[in-house]
């Protein structure tokens, strides 16, 4: 059974969610964004990441890191434990005084130590062998760890191409085991992250057991004061290699293979940028009948493993690069030198030689896992996308192609397949928050507006009761009966005035917490809005109003809440009652285009909204022009509370209105049982009385004749 390793891990202090390791990882989901107290954070899905190291190279923060086997192995060491070491060619490069610290090793108990180039001197050979015994018209070369990686989880199309050898550290284990005779627990000096996962997959036998990487090692002789220059220099205990050290710069595989095989053609791939990128492609090639490379050299790291990811990433420059090239080129040419090359050629035939006559070219074949393939990244439908772009605010084509890379990902639809997938979030999207700074300079701007309104809504009514019993205290030896009646039907209607706003106020807050809910009831809506609309006469007559009620039925019904109905429909009522001309008209309709819903129509002939405002009235804290406004009282939070209440029984709301000409506000419900039931400590309505008559005096205080 395959186990993912986890390698890389997040140090979520340092993170400050700049969102390059999204930018620059090759595998989609292989990074998860999160928040933290408001805060992005990207952490690694270990179960998508194939190790590449990028994520680790680019962090300018250091919040990312790995750990391998350094620790241990020093601890096994130091403990008596028998060990041997087998060490990658760029060990040349990362150490320039290689020997001295074979040196150290060697004093500190290290029985054997062997060069991986000799390991791939005998994977060349494999290499060989196996291409002319099966027959191969293509093979994808094998010794990256993170290639394996990503064929084996994405593309395990191509796993019969990628070649069934071991690596050249294998190939080295496999040596020492078998026909050396090492009995000791071996280690890789290495410059890879990712060769922990060769190590312990099952298909490579436990043949080495730390991963001991260069960077590590490095860190580890600094924190203790290891000086190596002051050891002893020691030689590689194997017989020594050809080409094979040539296997950790790039193309040094095609140069071993190049040496074998004349004019073949052989693709040199190298870095995250391009590698992954044309495995796609190969595998498109293929698909398609299409001629492909012999073999296909590939590397995860740009420059090799000479500076692969296990290595020191500061120590990477131009003048490095080529100065180590130059070192590389100087130690093939004086391999190759002696008599015109006749001698190397010589010895390389006579290794090969060796090889045949001393090794089975079984023992160094590999398996792949084809159990691996990780769950991949689901498309969402076009509606699914239409909404979480309206989550982002992005609610036009041009807002929906911005791509500006800010996410990592450089594509606004990619950024939705990541928050559908819950890899990301939307807040990680800064035309988002953009726009929700915006909004809340807008929102914060209304609030500033609306407690000014609500102080005034406020302390009008209480002003006017206020007046009204100093008015009652002055004169109340010479009061008739008219006058206290006068007077406290002004007190009651300013103390509904204030039970209205309340509602209101409380009603807002308990919906905006989650404790407002619906008490779903069977109920005849035709009836219940007749009986509403008749209960308003008596305000409708006051302002010598005309009053129309029409249905297309006579029996409605749907699952709905009576309390909130009436909520709604006061409101509606109310407005146009006090928006509406004098002498003017207010129909009420009902009516049902299917079978599926019903719609409630409310309009009148008065004032009318501007255009601009439609959308916006239905707003928290939103009033229509102030002018409009004043010469009525109003609060600015009924319409938004007639909205929630409308879609709390899962209906909507909407308007149509012109200047002058009047406004009609449809509201429409389903027509289906919704099968809620009200939670115990919640209640679907709040401060409302059962009789009706009061409800309306509520809803219409501040309307004055």
């Amino acid at each position: 059974m395959y186990k993912f390793v986890d390698q890389i891990y997040l140090n979520e202090e340092k993170c400050v969610g700049c969102n390059k390791c999204l930018t620059n990882c090759p595998v989609p989901g292989a990074n998860i964004a999160y928040l933290v107290d408001g805060n992005i954070k990207i952490k690694v899905n270990p179960e998508k990441c194939i190790h590449c190291g990028e994520c680790i190279k680019v962090c300018d923060h250091d919040a990312r890191y790995y750990k391998d086997d350094t620790e241990r192995f020093f601890k096994d060491l130091q403990s008596g434990k028998k060990l041997s070491v087998v060490a990658a060619p760029a060990i040349r490069v990362q150490f320039r005084k290689y020997k001295k610290l074979l040196g150290y090793l060697k004093s500190l108990g290290v029985n054997f130590i062997y060069d991986v180039s000799f390991g791939a001197d005998i994977s060349i050979w494999a290499y060989l062998r196996t291409i002319k015994k099966y027959n191969c018209n293509s093979i994808i070369t094998q010794p990256c760890p993170p290639i394996v990686n990503y064929i084996e989880k994405y593309q395990p199309e191509l796993l019969d191409k990628l070649a069934p050898i071991q690596s050249a550290m294998m190939c080295m284990a496999i040596y020492m085991k078998k026909y050396a005779h090492i009995k000791d627990d071996i280690a890789f000096l290495s410059p890879c992250i990712a060769k922990a996962d060769e190590i312990h997959d099952e298909n490579t036998h436990g043949n080495v057991k730390y991963n001991i990487t260069f960077n590590k090692l490095s860190e580890y002789l600094a924190s203790n004061n290891i000086d190596i220059s002051q050891f002893e220099e020691s030689s590689f205990d194997d017989m020594g290699c050809s080409l094979g050290f040539l296997f950790s710069r790039p193309g040094g595989f095609k140069e071993n293979i190049g040496y074998y095989i004349k004019d073949a053609w052989i693709k040199e791939i190298n870095g995250t940028e391009y590698a992954y990128d044309y495995l796609r492609g190969y595998s498109n090639n293929l698909k398609q009948d299409k001629e492909v490379p012999l073999i296909v050299d590939i590397l995860n790291c740009s420059n090799g493993c000479n500076f692969g990811t296990g290595t020191c990433s500061k120590c990477v420059s131009a003048e490095r690069i080529d100065q180590v090239d130059s070192e590389f080129n100087k130690l093939k040419s004086a391999k190759k030198k002696d008599k015109g090359g006749k001698l190397f050629r010589k010895k390389v035939d006579w290794l090969h030689g060796y090889f045949d006559k001393n090794l089975k070219l079984e023992d160094f074949m590999r398996l792949y896992n084809r159990n691996v393939v990780v769950n991949n990244i689901v498309e969402p439908t076009e509606e699914q996308y239409d909404e979480i772009f309206t989550k982002l605010n992005k609610h036009t084509e041009e807002s929906r192609n911005i791509n500006c890379l800010a996410c990592g990902y450089g594509s606004c639809k990619t950024m939705a397949l990541a928050i559908f997938n819950d890899l990301n979030v939307p807040s990680n999207c800064i035309d988002y928050n953009k726009k929700e700074v915006i909004n809340e300079h807008y929102i914060s701007e209304a609030r500033n507006e609306f407690f000014t309104n609500i102080s005034h809504e406020l302390r009008t009514p209480l002003n006017v009761i206020y007046s009204v019993l100093q008015l009652e205290s002055t004169y109340k030896d010479t009061l008739v009966i008219d006058d206290i009646m006068k007077y406290n039907d002004i007190i009651k209607q300013n103390c509904l005035r204030l039970i209205r706003l309340v509602n209101n106020i409380i009603d807002v807050s308990r919906i905006e917490a989650g404790f407002f809910r619906p008490l779903f009831k069977m109920e005849n809506i035709v009836s219940e809005v007749e009986n509403i609309v008749l209960s308003i006469k008596t305000y409708v007559d006051n302002k010598k109003m005309n009053l129309i009620f029409d249905t297309q039925k006579e029996e409605i019904y749907l699952s709905c809440d009576t309390h909130l109905i009436e909520r709604i429909m006061l409101n509606l009522l109310s407005n146009a009652v006090k928006y509406g001309r004098e002498k003017g008209t207010i129909k009420v309709n009902i009516y049902s285009k299917d079978s599926k819903s019903v719609t409630i129509s409310v309009k009148d002939d008065g004032v009318g909204i501007p255009e601009e405002m439609h959308e916006k009235i239905f707003e928290r804290f939103q009033k229509v022009d102030t002018s409009l406004s004043r010469k009525n009282e109003g609060s600015g939070i009924g319409l938004s509370l007639v909205k929630s209440l409308v879609e709390l029984q899962g209906g909507t709301i909407t308007c149509k209105s012109v200047l002058k000409q009047g406004s009609e506000f449809l509201v429409t419900f389903p027509i289906e049982h919704q099968d809620h039931k009200l939670s115990e400590n919640m209640e679907s309505h709040i401060l409302y009385k059962k009789d009706s008559t009061e409800n309306v005096d509520i809803e219409f205080s501040d309307i004055y004749f």
